[in-house]
Order: C-alpha cells, then sequence, then structure tokens
C-alpha cells in the first residue's frame, strides 16, 4: 500500500518542518549567537511525540551517539499545544522550539541558564532567549522566567517559519485533554532580572482556574480539575465521561 498520502508521509513532513523551522532560526540568529547554527546542523535530532505530562517540550543534551560523537535531543510534545481540538497551533509550537534551541545554545557555551537544581530558567537563559526572539517574563508557577510567546518584531519576522509549521500540522489528537501542571518547587531564592533597568511585568495574582462538568463525586462535589490560567478557554475542554464542557467555577 502507497504511503505518498498516508499518516506516515504527513509525519515525515510534520517532523522535517519542525527541524526546518529549528535550524532556520539558529541561522538567522548565528550573528548574535555564533556557532549556533552549526550546533542546531551538526549536533542535534529532533523528535515529536503525542503527549508528556506537564510539558510542551525539552532539551536532553547529549543523550544520544552517532559515530561517536554525542548529539543533543529536541523534543517537541505536541498534544501539549491543543486548543479545542484543532490540532496543535503552529506560533506555539515554534515558541517552543525556540525555547529548546536557547537551551542548546547555552549548553554548548557551558552556560548555567537554569537554578534550583534546574527547576526554573534564570536571567542568563533569559538573555539568550531574548536574544533568539522569545518574550521572557516572570514565571506564574515557578520561580524563575518563563517565554509565553514570540515578541512582536520577531514574530513578524519568522512569520515564513510559522506558516511553514502550519501547513505541515495535519495530524491531529482525537480528544481534547485537560493541560497537566508540575508539581511546584520548594520556595528558594532566584535571579530572575534580565539587565540592569530592566522591569518585569509582575504575575497575575490569580494563576489557576478551577472548572467543573456536569459529573459528581461521591461526596457529591462537582467534579474539577485546577488548570493555569494562560491556558484556559471557556468550554474547551470536554469530560470523557458525561460529555460535557468543563466551565470556569468559584471556589
Amino acid at each position: 500500500m502507497s504511503d505518498l498520502f498516508g499518516p506516515q508521509s504527513a509525519n515525515r513532513e510534520q517532523s522535517d518542518a519542525h527541524y526546518w523551522a529549528l535550524c532556520e532560526v539558529a541561522r538567522r540568529r548565528s550573528e548574535d549567537l555564533p556557532g549556533l547554527a552549526e550546533a542546531a546542523t551538526d549536533t542535534v535530532i529532533l523528535n515529536i511525540i503525542r503527549h508528556k505530562r506537564g510539558t510542551l517540550g525539552y532539551f536532553a543534551p547529549e543523550s544520544w551517539e552517532f559515530c561517536g560523537n554525542p548529539v543533543n535531543e529536541v523534543v517537541i510534545c505536541a498534544d501539549g499545544h491543543s486548543r479545542n481540538g484543532r490540532g496543535p497551533l503552529a506560533e506555539d509550537i515554534l515558541t517552543t522550539i525556540v525555547h529548546e534551541l536557547a537551551h542548546l545554545y547555552a549548553h554548548c557555551e557551558g552556560i548555567k541558564d537554569t537554578s534550583n537544581r534546574g527547576r526554573f530558567h534564570n536571567r542568563r537563559f533569559g538573555e539568550i532567549a531574548l536574544a533568539l526572539g522569545l518574550r521572557v517574563v516572570p514565571s506564574g508557577t515557578y520561580r524563575g522566567l518563563e517565554t509565553p510567546c514570540l515578541s512582536p518584531r520577531f514574530a513578524r519576522e519568522y512569520a515564513d517559519i510559522t506558516a511553514r509549521l502550519y501547513r505541515a500540522l495535519v495530524l491531529r489528537s482525537p480528544v481534547p485533554r485537560a493541560p497537566f501542571l508540575p508539581e511546584e518547587p520548594e520556595d528558594e531564592d532566584g535571579s530572575t532580572a534580565l539587565e540592569p533597568g530592566t522591569s518585569l511585568p509582575a504575575p497575575a495574582a490569580s494563576r489557576y482556574v478551577f472548572a467543573a462538568c456536569n459529573c459528581m463525586t461521591g461526596g457529591g462535589r462537582p467534579r474539577t480539575i485546577r488548570i493555569a490560567r494562560g491556558s484556559w478557554e471557556p468550554e474547551s475542554i470536554l469530560c470523557a465521561k458525561c460529555g460535557s464542557p468543563f466551565s470556569e467555577r468559584s471556589l
């Protein structure tokens, strides 16, 4: 049976587009971050998985070996970017790819880009992320920094990359899933300043949305899930048991 227009062909096209996006961003930023383009093309493999609990992607340094040389791995958890059952959003996936590219550069340059035993991103990571075109803000879950999206300037500059990703994203997860939240780390101090004089917005006072479906627990209480406010879209998550959408409720 020919796979010319089958799911395996679509998977190859999607994988190629993700890897091309990583290498193309590295190439465009090579003047500001010397050596990044070579590291992306010569030392990285990129894999896509459907789901990993609480994760949009991750960087695994030197997790493989090829011809006696260490190979770094970038993993994109495509299902974590899904919204309303319409599949992953190209802009969000590109943000994750660029985020992992920042980790690659830090690794190759010997820069310690996380603190608190790797639990949050520090100022050094923030500096690299800014140079790559990410928006950098204080984390709403951990102390440290996070990169929710591309900056407006780089969203325009990377528009052609986003467009190719969008065309390649034809595989879909069949059921919308509520995002999982990682446990919060111990409360330890960490630097979040990007540069002298830089003011970063404070995280929102309420970080979570509590939503309920029509199911009731054994104690007669509504079945409730907790979701990061930035990931919440009303009635976008369906309960697999009763089929009703989750709606925000007050506790």
